[in-house]
């Protein structure tokens, strides 16, 4: 008899749940899906983005805002800031390169854009639902950045728990959770509170992937709470594992806790702290020095101060923290004197290297309040589980939601009532949080105002032109196709018509040669029987080859459908290849696809040999060509330099060549010095002519020579894989414009 495998119950959204059921039973658990919220994309998500003019990076704090623009924006081109490694991998396989990962919370994030990124480099854009979690735009702008935050989808928590999920944790059948989000986890509390499930929780183990998720969930009295290693699905999987073998009291624990477990003693009780929360923090300096000194976020801390309650699973962690900074949470002790340092501004971010000067740090975040979204709110007293009333003879399915909807309407009314008792200190700030969001909100409005309006990007008239090379190179191709097509439709159409125009021929025929027949019973004549026998042989024979015409018309008409399959197919292979290379990437893959679409066509196979040498790394572009020949310029300048003094004359005019380097410039630039060539060659490379500027520096010799070559080699690596390109292109065409054959 084998042992049942664990059940774990996973809230994530129903995208995201099969992914998380097929690690669980990777690791020999199996699922039990409870999505406590559901996303939904919003209506028009590309008109809302528009055009993206003067973007230069994007803020991604989900995926599921990952996602939305993906769907809603093709572009793929900006760099990407992404909240934790989960967000990451998403937007690498949305098709994005150049993705900055953060430390997994919305702090995090801010510091390492400020790190990495000036205001001056253009407006950043978030991508993001209806409700956000921490002010990310405000906390930018405060630092001088230009934030634009983008709704693309919204997220509808769940307002029940479904019958299955009732049903396995009211048995007991449920051994672990994992919990992914603060906001899923609250949902999950109160749900189970008006089910009147939490004591059924004291055999479940949550596994939850932060600290700050470990807060919201952990009012229930859980087995135990365990918070994963790192922000990602495999170590709150890892994390999970090594808590459902523990036993005992609820208690917080990360993989390395778990692993110092060596001893079979039994576990020493819980330390509890008397002080109410508010004390505490004041011991510790503040909701800030606290946050700092603990190594966690600064809303966990002020959550705690508003509900003025810390969670009991955090009270062993803050009791070994004080007796390590020798703070007495006794009660009657005096606090201590608050530092200069508790009162100094927020931990510094980190500052740019060069000038311009950096901006200033963020700003600490703005005081909770009960108006304030991004403060986790108190979750309401658990209400009576609600049994559905029996639906009587008279009511109906009607009756049944009014009375339904009474039952709803006064359980929230007792809630309103009992507001005082549950909302505790946070009423009370009421009137002064009030004041402090409306001078942000002038403040906002002020800015606002004064921020110009974006201006429209010029369109770019080469990408305008090779868009419109491209349509018309489809629309060749679609035209070639469909005549192609309907060739070979009017070709086997034809030898239809002609088989059944002998099929008809031979019937009359036999018709005719059975009335002979007949006038030969009557009367034999051996001339009559002689051109019988003639004339039925020679049908024979006519019946044959007809039939083997037929059989030749089908086979030509399946070949050469056949080869236009295959011609379609290298041309859509040709077009992949242009693509990665004319975005500068490898192309191994579309060069092996093109060879294989080939049939072994010589021509063809000419045509793309060029490109095997390059394929591995792919050639620079066109644009990348242009950017980097201000450099090789430079260059072959320096190089071109005489320089005949020697001693210490030399050794200044060498430092001032490395300081400054002086070329000319302008469509006028006369004579065949290294420095002239290379100043016509940057006027033909201003006008795309990339062949003229090879031409140019290609007569330069010596040590202008070598300080050109591997811009030049560059060059030329993309010249030949156009000219290649263009080769094969060419091939495509005449494939496709071939006529058919005609039928036999």
């Amino acid at each position: 008899m084998t042992a049942a495998r664990p059940l774990i119950l996973v809230t994530r959204p129903a995208e995201e749940a099969e992914r998380t059921a097929a690690a669980l039973a990777a690791r020999g658990y199996d699922a039990l899906a409870e999505p406590l919220l559901s996303i939904e994309p919003l209506p028009d998500g590309s008109q809302v983005l528009g055009d993206l003019a003067g973007v230069s990076a994007l803020l991604f704090t989900s995926v599921n805002g990952v996602r939305a623009f993906a769907t809603a924006c093709p572009r793929r081109d900006l760099a990407v800031y992404a909240v934790g490694p989960t967000t990451a991998a998403a937007a690498r396989e949305a098709g994005f390169s150049d993705v900055a990962v953060a430390g997994g919370d919305v702090e995090a994030l801010a510091r390492l854009i400020v790190a990495e990124r000036r205001p001056q480099q253009g407006r950043l854009l978030h991508a993001a639902g209806e409700a956000v979690a921490g002010d990310l735009a405000g906390r930018l702008e405060a630092a001088g950045y230009d934030v634009r935050r983008v709704a693309l989808y919204r997220a509808r928590l769940a307002e029940a728990l479904s019958a299955p999920a009732r049903d396995t944790l009211a048995s007991g059948r449920l051994n672990g959770a994992l919990f992914f989000s603060p906001r899923t986890a609250r949902t999950f509390v109160t749900l189970v509170r008006t089910a009147g499930l939490e004591a059924h929780c004291r055999e479940v183990v949550a596994a939850c992937l932060s600290p700050a998720v470990a807060d919201a969930i952990g009012d229930l009295p859980w087995r135990q709470v365990v918070v994963a290693a790192a922000p990602t699905l495999d170590e709150a999987i890892t994390a999970l594992a090594a808590g459902l073998p523990a036993g005992g009291t609820t208690e917080r624990s990360t993989m390395a806790d778990e692993s110092d477990k060596t001893s079979d003693a039994p576990p020493s009780p819980e330390p509890t702290i008397a002080l109410p929360a508010s004390d505490v923090i004041a011991r510790f300096g503040g909701i800030r020095p606290m946050a700092s000194k603990m190594g966690i976020s600064f809303s966990t801390v002020q959550g705690w101060k508003e509900r003025n309650q810390i969670p009991a699973n955090r009270h062993r962690e803050i009791q070994a923290l004080a007796d390590k900074l020798a703070i007495s949470l006794a009660p009657g002790a005096a606090p201590p004197a608050p530092s200069p340092e508790a009162a100094a501004a927020p931990d510094p971010v980190g500052s740019l290297p060069d000038d311009p000067p950096p901006p200033p740090p963020l700003p600490p975040p703005p005081r909770a309040s009960a108006m304030n979204n991004d403060t986790p709110p108190p979750i309401p007293p658990r209400l009576p589980p609600q049994e559905p009333p029996a639906v009587r003879g008279g009511l109906g399915i009607a009756g049944a939601a009014l009375v339904s909807i009474v039952v709803v309407a006064l359980a929230l009314a007792g809630a309103y009532v009992a507001r005082p008792y549950w909302q505790g200190a946070t009423v009370a700030s009421g009137p002064a949080d009030t004041g402090e969001l409306a001078q942000r909100l002038a403040k906002l409005e002020k800015d606002v105002a004064a921020r110009p309006a974006p201006s429209a990007a010029a369109p770019d008239p080469k990408l305008a032109q090779d868009l419109a090379a491209l349509a018309k190179k489809a629309a060749d191709l679609e035209a070639a196709l469909s005549k192609r097509a309907g060739d070979l439709d009017a070709a086997l159409a034809s030898a239809r018509r002609d088989a059944t125009q002998a099929q008809t021929a031979a019937a009359d025929q036999a018709k005719a040669l059975a009335t002979r027949l007949e006038a030969l019973e009557k009367g034999f004549d051996p001339e009559g029987f002689v051109a019988l026998r003639n004339g039925l042989n020679d049908l024979g024979g006519r019946i044959e080859a007809l039939g083997k015409r037929i059989d030749q018309a089908e086979k030509a008409a399946s070949a050469a459908r056949a080869q236009g399959l295959a011609d379609a197919g290298l041309a859509l292979a040709a077009a992949q290849l242009r693509r990665a290379v004319d975005n500068g990437l490898g192309f191994s893959a579309e060069l092996a696809a093109c060879r294989a679409l080939a049939g072994g066509d010589a021509k063809i196979a000419a045509s793309l040999d060029p490109l095997a040498p390059l394929s591995a790394a792919g050639v620079a572009t066109r644009a990348t060509l242009v950017d980097e020949y201000p450099d090789a310029a430079a260059a072959i300048s320096r190089a071109a330099l005489q320089r005949s003094e020697t001693g210490w004359l030399r050794t200044v005019i060498d430092r001032l060549d490395s300081l400054v380097t002086i070329r000319p410039v302008g469509a006028d630039v006369a004579g065949e010095t290294p420095r002239a060539r290379a100043a016509r060659a940057e006027i033909l490379l201003a006008r795309n002519d990339l062949a003229g500027a090879v031409k140019a520096l290609g007569a330069l010799d010596g040590r202008p020579a070598d300080a050109a070559k591997p811009w030049l080699d560059r060059a030329k690596a993309r010249l030949a894989a156009e000219a290649a390109l263009a080769a094969l292109d060419a091939q495509a065409i005449a494939h496709l414009a071939a006529k058919p054959g005609a039928a036999p």
